[in-house]
């Protein structure tokens, strides 16, 4: 009673597929639904670019797909002009039970329409998608929903909803853009969880992410130069970024952004990949205290980049010089402070030195202060060799005296004794692996005098 011709005359008409089906003129349907034990695959197409209008009246599914590892696939344009306030597409079959709108369709939505498709289901969109009114599409709770290389969301500007938890997202669209500037990518409440969006196109991204109190994990595995804003409560956004081929994630100026207290947690991180705005402005100190990129410090560069500071010194590690500065110290442009530097090169360094401009190879005290010459006394003493010396150095006395004594004085006054230390006639042989690298003044002490001359120890 409701067709004529094979034409529905209703607007409540339904219709069940057992094969597929061809559309010779525009038609209004309730629901079109696919069989339960249909065995291979089924496809619905139109003649005269025919449209599919898809009221939903009377039914919870307007469109569904009852048979298990079948694909149902919509390749035609379809209208939702639903007066209901929400509708839903399911692939409720087992096993790779499938919806499909395939290269040729052109789907309108109209009210919130939510996408099931849980298990090894799945719902795929390969053509175009437009949205009116209130229609925005809705990732059901531990669904799939994947967004083909063909598909084109230019006119799609609803943004997308995650709806309970574990709902999975992925755009493969490689042309165009699959969440438009202003939309966003969201949770449908605070304790969501375990929800997945992959990013494959090259800058198809240039929406925004909101996390609200839950979590929220974006895998982005192609550079998007426009990507949006983030926001959170208490939540958190992982971003999962596949550094090995990724080199530039640019994120929207978010320093006027509420981030809430919740993180931007960044797995795989690298210097200079993600950014925001276009100078250090881009995000806020606080901002920048809520990223984690595995408990490194980081900061944002006058460009806008994130970089590592491993030492927290300002300075970013790729051009630290120094990059073990203590805590709190002042650094210059090197990433140095006063305490990891030697400018004079006299082994005393620069925070201790006072007397910053010693000339090179003399002899300084704990100061940095040059040591006046009259200090070393040679007058027993033939030659020392090697100087400078690793372990054991060799002197040569210029007559065979008695020697009761020989000890080493560091810059500080501190007497250090040397491992052992032998005589063979006129040269002594002293082994001295057991002090520390520096330069000494070794002191010979004989039964008649004492003898002084400079030594350094290098290893």
């Amino acid at each position: 009673a409701n067709w004529s011709n094979g034409i529905p005359n209703v607007d409540n008409a339904k219709v069940t597929l057992k094969a597929s089906a061809i559309l010779d003129s525009d038609a209004t349907l309730a629901q079109i639904k696919l069989a339960n034990g249909i065995t291979q695959d089924v496809s619905v197409t139109s003649n005269h670019n025919s449209t599919l209008t898809i009221t939903g009246a009377g039914v919870t599914q307007p469109i569904q797909n009852n048979s298990a590892d079948v694909d149902l696939n919509l390749n035609l344009k379809i209208v939702f002009n639903s007066s209901d306030a929400v509708e839903t597409l399911q692939a409720s079959a087992a096993d790779d039970c499938t919806i499909t709108f395939g290269e040729s369709s052109d789907l309108t939505v109209n009210v919130p329409t939510k996408l099931m498709a849980q298990a090894a289901r799945k719902i795929n969109f390969n053509g175009i998608v437009r949205n009116t009114g209130s229609g925005q599409l809705q990732v059901g709770a531990a669904s799939e929903v994947v967004f083909g290389g063909s598909s084109d969301n230019t006119n799609y500007t609803a943004g997308f909803k995650m709806l309970g938890n574990n709902g999975l997202l992925i755009s493969n669209m490689q042309t165009g853009t699959f969440l438009a500037a202003n939309t966003s990518i969201e949770p449908d409440g605070a304790t969501a969880h375990g929800h997945n969006i992959h990013i494959n196109g090259v800058n198809t991204f240039k929406g925004d992410i909101k996390s609200l109190d839950t979590v929220v994990t974006v895998h982005i595995n192609s550079n998007q130069t426009g990507a949006g804003l983030l926001s959170m409560g208490k939540g958190y956004i992982d971003l999962v970024v596949d550094t090995a081929n990724v080199t530039d994630v640019s994120f929207a100026d978010n320093s006027l952004q509420d981030w809430g207290t919740g993180k931007v947690v960044i797995s795989k991180f690298k210097d200079n990949v993600i950014s925001f705005g276009s100078d250090a402005n881009g995000i806020t100190p606080d901002q920048l205290a809520q990223i984690d990129v595995g408990g490194a410090n980081i900061l944002i560069t006058y460009e806008g980049s994130l970089v590592l500071d491993s030492d927290s010194d300002g300075i970013a590690d790729i051009s630290d010089l120094c990059p073990d500065t203590p805590a709190g110290e002042a650094v210059d442009a090197d990433g140095c402070a006063d305490s990891q530097k030697d400018t004079d090169g006299d082994g005393v360094t620069d925070d201790v030195d006072t007397c910053p401009d010693t000339p090179a190879g003399v002899v300084v005290d704990a100061d940095g202060c040059v040591i006046p010459l009259f200090v070393e006394d040679v007058r027993f003493i033939e030659n020392l060799y090697p100087n400078p010396v690793k372990d054991v150095i060799k002197v040569k006395l210029n007559q065979n005296l008695e020697v009761k004594d020989i000890y080493f004085v560091d810059l500080s006054g501190k007497i250090l004794k040397p491992r052992s230390f032998g005589k063979d006639g006129q040269v002594l042989e002293i082994n001295l692996s057991n002090i520390r690298v520096g330069i000494y003044i070794l002191e010979i002490i004989t039964e008649k005098e004492i003898n002084k001359s400079k030594v350094v120890i290098e290893r």
